[in-house]
């Protein structure tokens, strides 16, 4: 072990354990990526207490590696609707399992270039086992989507590489993602090029009405030849501890054939799912059962309740944004078309330092700020110092 050299710890938690040392009474976590209700306290949604009272106790036992096949079941019919093709899929430990396991699946194929717009995720560069991040810049000067270099980076792609796309329109970090019509402008060059597409639906329902995200996703799956689904309850089912996810991988309805002995291998789904079965056996055994469990009574007997509870989560956090925006000047107006729980403050490391140490509010050194942060509470207080700082 003395060989061992200590790595950098993740942005996030390092924040949340600053966060959660200070003794300042009025201290604020802008930081962390969880929603909180309206006095700033954690947010559990009663359509998921209500399906955890239903949930039967009877059988502990291991599921199959591939998850509880109820759960992805439905799980694909919400997000995919009724999807004709055919589908490998698995159930993960959230989103970040179903994007790590779909690296593995990659690099067996040989894939190991990833094209990421940035700002993003900081996850995405120690999940996928890349020999080469290619990455270009996902927002202009003035805070639009640079769709000249979408389509200048996508038309020098191959399928060699993968294109990481978030679904829906929130965005971590910057709050804007490609718009539906974005998306059907680089559709033809991705399958043109035979790029291998993941899309990383975290925040479904958050940004847009549920139906519009849900569409950005539909579009994106239906229209792109290779493509890969990451779909995660995390945000919008605030399951975050409980690590409820899926990773669904369109395949060919046509079997496959040995190269070598010419034989059937049988269809590439049943392919994919045994490397799928393999990457679960040798690092989890089983996906954990609550979160699914959860989901799968939401989904057939109360969805309707809990779209209800989404949609008012996500017009929650379109009026805490514009609290925000509204109480300092138009000096944050760049923020105003961001969607979902994220933004990027334009300030420097000098000013978020300064909020973090003279006023206890806490934003990542990025400057990503979580709007789902902002409370009755702590609104006028937050209001107040940024406006000061700024």
């Amino acid at each position: 072990m003395k060989d061992l050299q200590a790595l950098p710890l993740d942005p996030i938690f390092i924040r949340l354990a600053e966060f959660e040392a200070d003794k300042n009474p009025r201290k604020i976590n802008l930081g962390i990526g969880v929603y909180a209700d309206n006095y700033g306290n954690p947010y559990v949604m009663p359509s998921v207490v209500n399906s955890a009272k239903n949930l039967d106790c009877s059988n502990f036992n291991y599921t199959g590696m591939l998850g509880d096949l109820e759960f992805l079941k439905l799980t694909q019919e919400f997000v995919l609707g009724k999807f004709s093709q055919e589908i490998a899929q698995v159930q993960t430990v959230g989103g970040t399992h179903a994007c790590q396991i779909y690296g593995e699946i990659m690099q067996k194929k040989g894939v190991e270039n990833y094209i990421l717009p940035v700002p993003t995720w900081d996850n995405y560069r120690g999940l996928f086992p890349a020999k080469k991040f290619i990455e270009f810049q996902h927002l202009t000067e003035s805070g639009e989507i640079n769709m000249q270099k979408y389509r200048e980076i996508l038309s020098a792609a191959s399928a060699e590489d993968v294109f990481v796309l978030q679904g829906g329109q929130p965005h971590n970090q910057t709050g804007k993602n490609i718009s539906l019509e974005q998306l059907r402008e680089i559709i033809p060059i991705l399958n043109k090029n035979s790029v291998q597409v993941l899309v990383d639906a975290a925040y479904i329902g958050l940004g847009l009405e549920i139906s519009r995200d849900l569409e950005f996703v539909r579009t994106a799956f239906l229209e792109i030849n290779n493509v890969a689904l990451a779909v995660s309850f995390s945000k919008n089912a605030c399951l975050y501890r409980h690590r409820c996810g899926a990773l669904f991988l369109k395949t060919d309805s046509m079997k496959s054939r040995d190269p070598l002995s010419g034989n059937y291998l049988g269809q590439e789904k049943i392919i994919i799912e045994s490397h799928l079965q393999a990457a679960i056996g040798k690092s989890i055994s089983n996906a954990p059962a609550f979160g699914a469990m959860v989901m799968k009574d939401i989904l057939k007997n109360n969805s309707q309740e809990w779209l209800q509870e989404l949609d008012k989560m996500r017009l929650a956090l379109d009026e805490r944004r514009n609290f925000l925006l509204n109480s300092v000047d138009g000096k944050l107006d760049y923020l105003q078309n961001c969607r979902g729980m994220f933004g990027v403050l334009q300030i420097s490391t000098e000013q978020i330092t300064e909020l973090r140490e003279k006023y206890a509010i806490y934003v990542l050194d990025s400057g990503r700020i979580n709007f789902a942060g902002i409370s009755e509470t702590n609104r006028e207080y937050l209001a107040k110092s940024l406006r000061e700082v700024l």
